[in-house]
């Protein structure tokens, strides 16, 4: 369904991922599974959809530099 085209061409579909999420239902999985605190970050115009989550609750000021150091800069 999704995947890096290039590599699954040439028969690399290890490549391939089999599902796709949208920031709701990734964020839902997420906390469903367990995760106290999740952040997303989507870019439509790259198909990006990032997320960043913490087993144990995280204070926001914490997750806000936590998604600084990890999700890429906004463009």
């Amino acid at each position: 369904m999704f995947g890096h085209r290039a590599a699954m061409s040439k028969g690399n579909l290890h490549m391939a991922h089999r599902s796709g999420y949208c920031d709701a239902s990734l964020r839902s999985l997420l906390t469903s599974t367990g995760f106290a605190t999740v952040a997303t970050l989507t870019i439509p115009s790259k198909f990006e959809l990032w997320a960043l989550a913490t087993k144990s609750k995280v204070p926001r000021a914490e997750m806000e530099w936590l998604t600084q150091q990890h999700f890429p800069l906004r463009r």
